[in-house]
């Protein structure tokens, strides 16, 4: 006859070897492989290596960028307040510029009756002209300054409504793989839910900042390969 002991060595090797049985049917992970390049205007590639491919859970990320976009709608609508007052405060100053001309064409118009009035004659009329001249400046340079501001303003806005920079500085990646010299990568997908894919690349050309960005959703059991990313396949919404 068994004993207790029997029986309940049995039972753990039992559930020892189901659990070793589920762990070991599990599906592992599926490596997604894919390659970056850009299409240059004389129809030729250039493969882009070191860009770091990123992939991310889509209900953390979707969930992520919903409170960016309220942030951005916010943002948004106060730089439009402030440039509104900042356009304002524009024409107030072309207007003064305006006053400030007519004023030296004056002292200018009316050089010879204006020494002739003048106490010590030349040298107030002069003293005049420079001070006008001076006011006209200064104005001058507000005004200059007021268009860097005002664009600095609209540049924001732009920037603001760039739904693509929502995605930028994500965190937590679920897995992470950096492109080769050939652009090639190949990276970890989870063998459950759902997920994006996010890859950037950005470099300075003639003067000016080019950016190249991909946001793919990605689900684990339709994970086919490979993907190509390159500039007729980059974000937009």
């Amino acid at each position: 006859m068994r004993s207790i002991n029997d029986a309940s060595h049995t039972w753990i090797f039992f559930f020892v070897s189901l659990f070793a049985c589920v762990k070991s049917e599990a599906p592992a992970d599926k490596s997604l492989e894919g390659q970056i390049f850009a299409v240059l205007d004389n129809g030729s590639s250039m493969k882009l290596g070191g860009i770091s491919v990123n992939i991310f859970d889509r209900a953390t990320v979707d969930s992520l960028i919903q409170e960016r976009r309220s942030e951005a709608t916010k943002s948004t609508a106060a730089l439009r307040e402030r440039l509104k007052e900042m356009e304002l405060d524009k024409s107030r100053l072309q207007d003064r510029i305006r006053v400030a001309e007519r004023a030296l064409r004056d002292i200018q118009v009316a050089q010879v009756s204006l020494i002739r009035e003048l106490p010590n004659g030349f040298a107030d009329w002069e003293q005049r002209l420079n001070s006008a001249e001076a006011n006209l400046q200064k104005l001058q340079a507000m005004l200059v300054e007021s268009d860097q501001q005002t664009g600095d303003v609209r540049a924001a806005i732009d920037r603001s409504g760039d739904a693509g920079r929502l995605y930028d500085d994500l965190e937590n990646p679920v897995s992470s793989a950096l492109s080769d010299a050939d652009g090639k990568f190949r990276v970890s997908v989870p063998n459950k839910g759902d997920y994006y894919l996010v890859a950037k690349f950005t470099r300075n050309f003639l003067g000016e900042q080019e950016t190249l960005r991909w946001v793919l959703p990605v689900t684990a059991g339709g994970v086919r390969g490979p993907v190509l990313l390159s500039n007729s396949n980059v974000f937009a919404e």
